[in-house]
């Protein structure tokens, strides 16, 4: 499994936010910019299995979709341990 490992930027790029950079170290930024979202890109493609870490609190931030791992004792959303789905204003149990 592929992990993302940040690049070190290019030396010398201090100067792009003054008006007077140039276009050499703008393009510089470019592919370092262009290096780094390939190598994140990977990184998730080549992502094979998740790993839910138990809860013991609802997240506070509930929408569509979301799916987490409920530890059933202190956190109950309401069947036990289990891995659970947000959806319909509700937590449903998966399998």
């Amino acid at each position: 499994m592929a992990k993302y490992v940040p690049g070190t930027p290019v030396s010398g790029l201090g100067g792009l936010s003054s008006p007077g950079s140039s276009s050499g170290e703008v393009y510089q930024l470019y592919l370092f910019l262009s290096q780094e979202l390939a190598a994140i890109a990977q990184a998730i493609q080549e992502k094979d299995s998740l790993l839910f870490v138990p809860l013991t609190a609802e997240p506070e931030k509930l929408r569509e979709g979301l799916t987490v791992l409920a530890d059933g004792t202190i956190w109950d959303p309401g069947s036990g341990k289990g891995v659970y789905t947000y959806y319909d204003s509700a937590w449903h149990k998966l399998g």
